[in-house]
């Protein structure tokens, strides 16, 4: 018989009676198999199995129930009436003794009447256990404690260490009060480790705490999961619980955990409809977890600075559903991502992701989009956005980043720690006990990923999400200055939307991973561009750039001594996408058609430094030739001081860019000057070169050096006629200026490039704005790495040949490092003939005390010829030796 667990009443799952007459069990071992079906989990609540026994003690003791309402006679094996005793233990918190017991010769016997179900508990006091020891148990009475702190962090014993390190960490507007969870356990749950003791606690210090006392945050340290009574075997395990709603009605969707319900203090006028504190989780699992997440949150504001601290990327899922049409959404997912990049102001440079722009491979996935994605995450983003489908596991079903990602190293140690904002399904389910989700496994990496996560721990729906992130995003970026901590802008979110049944549903599965007083590293201060509004770019023309440095005021920061970062962008991309639905809502004879409206930034053109004095910095630069022309050009730049930790930022895409005048040709003729060295050393055409040696190159055009959106002019080159390298990232131009350039690199940290030992055809070019370009072509040796102490060239010697009879030759060497030298003169069949002793060397260096006047060491001139020539170095310490080998030609009367 088969029980369909959907059907309900008053929609509520009832109880399901398997069989209650057939006698279906057999002696011996049974079995009862229960499968689910369209369900990724189920909450089994009990099972119970009902047969006939007899009453029987096992170790002086028995556990029983009676059912049925009625009067009993209960007989029960191995107990005597004269050393037993039996409690009603049906209410734990009124248990009854009963009387009346009776022998029935190796029976106790006991009448009982029942009215409604009830537990038994029968047992022989001489075989009770005792406890072996006692100890003292003193938890902190937080109730009566002095004092009280707007922020807690409250934490699972075992993650103390953690947490100091948290509070530690925390600015002086926002010092924190450590709880530890037994002692909220002990003092409102007595002793038990029961969820609602949090909230009860939570609700305890908001209506008892002093005035300016009383919390409005609060940061949870530990793990949780939702098998709520850790019974599975899991890998993860609760460290600190959330809280399990279950909806009645069975539904998958409806259940979940959710931390909002410790923060339901009912201070609001809708009791728990709006949370009335800003909470976040930090999941750790472990000591060794939250030491790293502390750490990582720690060492956030004081963390690298740079222009990423103004830059944010929004993605956004497709139309496509595998290789058919996600008919529900179609460009929804797009629609709303573009509507939470507007509510940035311009100052931030905004990226976009929208996975509708790339093309599907036969895969089923779009790895450029992928690939962008993680570019942009690598160079750096203080807040990341996306909107669409996802998974525990995924954004996207078209994988635009997974799992597999960050474990391919596609984020490395080091990467700019944005807040990662998922507004998705299931990508921020911490509460599975199998694992991480991927905005955990963001959390977790070590020294790159996330500084905190908002995402959908469970199944959401688009609408309501995207109405909760448009208030997110809105109160977290104010148009200037810096905005609230993360988690009173999520807060602020969920207080500001209407309140229904279902937006609370929705509301409580997106939660704060992270530490919600975090504040973004926005820059404090903000920069803008007088005279813009008649500047413009005509295109091979010279032009000057100028930025002030403002404060809050948005008066002139006379004060403050720096360097900008300015980054001038061609003309927006505008356009938007355009699907043509002919599967959907319409058919292949009559399509219908929809368009999201949405611009993508232009190419860089110039990415250059200038002085910032008493505030103020001018930019000059060359406007290319090919730069898309039109009015929503965009100049940005990012400013830090000279000593200090304020930093300021700014931007408009309001820059005007005009074609060139008629007839105009540039005066220019000539590619830039090009010179690469390697160790110092100028590369030439047969040059040897160590695989790690640090290569420069050295650029200069009156032009300026093109960093535009053509692939093949921008500096680089192509490795043996079939590796292209772009080397646009690593081109610094002169503070100041725009006509000198430098790229610095080593081989072996490129991506993409595995070189090899031994001879490599290498073109390195570079081209100006005007379109004039210069190839530098050579071959070039690489030798594997060598010991600190080598050769960088075999030993020379000059003049050479050379006469003995009116000259001496001299020796040079070209060591790594500081080394004595010792010189060697064989025959061409192995004879030595002379040695030079102590000859002193650092890097290249003429052995003027070493030269040889063509004769032996019996002081005899030796005959004309070739003579080998051994040069051996060794460390003043006598550590490291090395050796090369020349070649001295004598030639008397030349």
């Amino acid at each position: 018989r088969n029980w369909n667990s959907c059907v309900q009443v008053e929609r509520t799952i009832q109880p399901f009676d398997y069989d209650s007459v057939a006698h279906w069990a057999a002696d011996g071992e049974s079995r009862i198999d229960i499968g689910v079906s369209y369900r990724s989990m189920v909450y089994l609540c009990w099972i119970e199995i009902g047969y006939e026994r007899f009453f029987r003690s096992r170790d002086g003791a028995l556990s029983f129930r009676l059912e049925t309402p009625g009067s009993f006679r209960v007989p029960i094996a191995g107990f005597s009436a004269d050393s037993s005793r039996v409690l009603d233990v049906t209410d734990p918190q009124g248990v009854k003794e009963l009387t009346g017991l009776a022998d029935a010769g190796d029976s106790l016997v006991l009448h009982v009447p029942a009215t409604d179900p009830r537990a038994f508990y029968a047992f022989d006091p001489g075989r009770v256990l005792r406890p072996a020891s006692f100890e003292r148990a003193s938890p902190a009475d937080i109730r009566t404690a002095e004092g009280g702190s707007e922020h807690l962090i409250l934490f699972a014993d075992e993650l103390a260490p953690a947490a100091a390190a948290l509070a530690a960490g925390r600015s002086a507007e926002a010092p924190a009060r450590l709880v530890r969870l037994s002692d909220v356990y002990a003092d409102f749950a007595g002793g038990l480790p029961d969820p609602t003791a949090i909230r009860d606690f939570l609700s305890y210090a908001v209506h008892h705490g002093p005035e300016g006392g009383r919390p409005i945050s609060v940061l949870l340290v530990g793990d949780a999961v939702d098998d709520t009574r850790d019974r599975g075997e899991w890998p993860n395990r609760i460290v600190l619980p959330s809280f399990l709603r279950v909806d009645r009605g069975g539904s998958e969707v409806n259940t979940y955990i959710t931390d909002d319900y410790f923060t339901y203090l009912g201070t609001d006028t809708l009791p728990d409809s709006v949370p009335d504190l800003a909470i976040g989780r930090l999941p750790a699992q472990n000591a060794e977890e939250a030491s790293r997440l502390a750490s990582k949150v720690g060492a956030y504001r004081e963390g690298d600075r740079g222009a990423w601290r103004g830059r944010a990327v929004f993605a956004a899922d497709d139309e496509r559903k595998g290789t058919s049409y996600d008919c529900g959404f179609l460009l929804s997912h797009t629609a709303e991502a573009e509507a939470l990049a507007r509510l940035l102001p311009d100052r931030y440079e905004k990226e976009r992701v929208y996975m509708v722009r790339y093309p599907l491979d036969e895969k089923g996935e779009k790895p450029e989009a992928t690939a962008d994605l993680v570019r942009l995450l690598r160079d750096g983003a203080l807040f990341f956005s996306y909107s669409g489908h996802g998974g525990f596991d995924k954004l996207a079903d078209e994988d635009l980043l997974d799992f597999g990602d960050l474990a391919g190293g596609a984020l490395p140690a080091g990467s700019p720690l944005p807040l990662f904002t998922a507004w998705a399904c299931d990508v921020g389910a911490f509460g599975i006990p199998w694992g991480d989700c991927l905005a955990e496994a963001l959390l977790h990496l070590e020294g790159a990923g996330a500084i905190a996560a908002v995402a959908g721990t469970a199944p959401t729906f688009s609408g309501v999400s995207g109405d909760l992130a448009e208030r997110f995003v809105g109160a977290l970026f104010p148009e200037s200055g810096e905005g609230p901590p993360v988690g009173m802008a999520l807060l602020a979110a969920k207080a500001s939307l209407p309140r229904s049944l279902g937006r609370i549903t929705n509301d409580e599965k997106y939660l704060l991973l992270g530490d919600p007083t975090l504040r973004l590293v926005v820059p404090a201060l903000d920069v803008r561009f007088p005279g813009l509004d008649t500047l413009v770019l005509e295109r091979g023309s010279e032009r000057t750039l100028h930025g002030e440095v403002v404060d809050e005021s948005g008066a002139l920061a006379s004060w403050f001594d720096g360097t900008a970062s300015v980054v001038l962008r061609a003309d927006a991309n505008p356009g938007g996408y355009l699907l043509v639905d002919s599967v959907c809502y319409g058919t292949p004879g009559n399509p219908r058609y929809q368009h999201v409206d949405f611009t993508r930034l232009g190419p860089v053109h110039f990415d250059g430094a200038a002085s910032v004095v008493g505030g103020r910095f001018s930019a000059p630069f060359f406007v290319p030739l090919d730069i898309a022309v039109g009015p929503n050009g965009r100049a940005a730049a990012y400013v830090v001081p000279e000593a200090g930790a304020i930093d300021a930022f700014g931007g408009t895409d309001s820059l005007e860019i005009a074609t060139q005048p008629d007839g105009y040709k540039p005066n220019d003729r000539t590619g830039p000057l090009l010179e690469v060295r390697a160790d110092g050393r100028r590369i030439r055409d047969g040059s040897w070169v160590r695989t790690g040696a640090w290569f420069d190159i050295a650029l200069e055009d009156p032009s300026g050096i093109y960093q535009g959106s053509e692939d093949e002019q921008r500096v680089g080159c192509v490795l043996d006629g079939s590796t292209t390298i772009d080397f646009s990232s690593l081109l610094a131009l002169e503070t100041n200026g725009y006509t000198k350039g430098s790229v610095r690199f080593r081989w072996p940290d490129l991506p993409g490039v595995d070189l090899v030992a031994g001879e490599h055809a290498v073109a390195f070019h570079a081209f100006d704005n005007v379109g004039n370009g210069t190839d530098l072509r050579c071959a070039i040796t690489f030798v594997p790495e060598l010991p600190n102490l080598y050769f960088r060239q075999d030993v020379i010697n000059y003049p050479n040949p050379f006469d003995p009879g009116g000259e001496e030759t001299e020796f040079f060497v070209d060591l790594s490092r500081d080394a004595d030298v010792r010189i060697q003169i064989f025959t061409l069949n192995g004879k030595r003939i002379r040695v030079f002793e102590g000859c002193r060397a650092s890097g290249a260096t003429r052995l003027s005390d070493c030269a040889w006047d063509g004769r032996d060491e019996d002081g005899d001139p030796v005959a004309n010829g070739v003579y080998l020539v051994r040069a051996i170095a060794v460390t003043p310490d006598g550590s490291e030796t090395t050796e090369t080998i020349g070649k001295a030609i004598v030639m008397k009367g030349r």
